[in-house]
């Protein structure tokens, strides 16, 4: 998965009894997730809360053209930057 699409995508968090799913509102998971992840045998949990899961800012290295690649958890305060070495 692309870096961006990854940082945008919805997050889970284990739980000690089972799992929490993030509910954001342009990305997150849904009832179907949490009827799948139940019948599982999940206990599942999803909460409506800014800022519950681990926020990510990312940095990647495309191998194959040989760029650095930043993104910023949209979820999140901050930005990815990186430094004119020109």
């Amino acid at each position: 998965m692309p870096l961006e699409k990854a940082l945008h995508s919805p997050r889970v968090h284990p739980l000690e009894e089972g799992i929490s799913l993030e509910i954001v509102d342009e990305v997150s998971w849904n009832q179907d997730d949490s009827m799948y992840f139940s019948q599982l045998g999940y206990t599942v949990e999803m909460k409506r809360l800014p800022g519950q899961f681990g926020r990510i800012h990312g940095v990647m290295l495309d191998t194959l053209t040989g760029e650095w690649i930043g993104c910023a958890d949209p979820d999140w305060e901050g930005t990815a930057a990186f430094p004119n070495l020109e």
